[in-house]
C-alpha cells in the first residue's frame, strides 16, 4: 500500500480514499438535511468546527525547526504565472456565458409539423 510522509504523519492511500469518499458522499446530503431543519445549522455548524479545530490545534506543542535558507524566486514566478494563468481562464469563460447569452435567441422558432 502507498503510504504518504507528511510532517511526521503516514497517510495511507486508503485513509484518502476514505477521507474523499465522506467528503464527496456524505457532506452534501448532510448540508441538505441540515439545511431542512433550520437555514442556519449548516453555518452553525461550520462555525462550531471551526472553533473546535482552533483550540485543539492551539493544544499542539509547537517546536520550531530550522529550516535551510533557499532561494525561492522560482517558485514565486511559478505562483505568479499560474495566477496569472487562472485570471486569464476564468476571464475568459465569464465572456463565453456572457456571449452566450448574448446570442441565444429570445424564442424558440415556430414548430413545423
Amino acid at each position: 500500500m502507498w503510504r504518504v510522509h507528511v510532517a511526521r504523519t503516514v497517510i495511507t492511500v486508503g485513509l484518502a480514499a476514505a477521507v474523499l469518499s465522506a467528503n464527496q458522499f456524505l457532506g452534501p446530503p448532510l448540508g441538505g438535511f441540515l439545511t431542512a431543519i433550520a437555514p442556519a445549522l449548516p453555518v452553525l455548524t461550520s462555525a462550531v468546527s471551526f472553533a473546535a479545530s482552533a483550540i485543539w490545534l492551539r493544544t499542539i506543542g509547537a517546536t520550531a525547526v530550522p529550516r535551510p535558507a533557499t532561494d525561492r524566486t522560482r517558485l514565486r514566478a511559478l505562483a505568479v504565472a499560474v495566477g496569472a494563468i487562472n485570471l486569464a481562464l476564468t476571464a475568459s469563460f465569464t465572456l463565453l456565458v456572457l456571449v452566450a447569452r448574448v446570442s441565444a435567441p429570445t424564442s424558440a422558432p415556430p414548430a413545423t409539423a
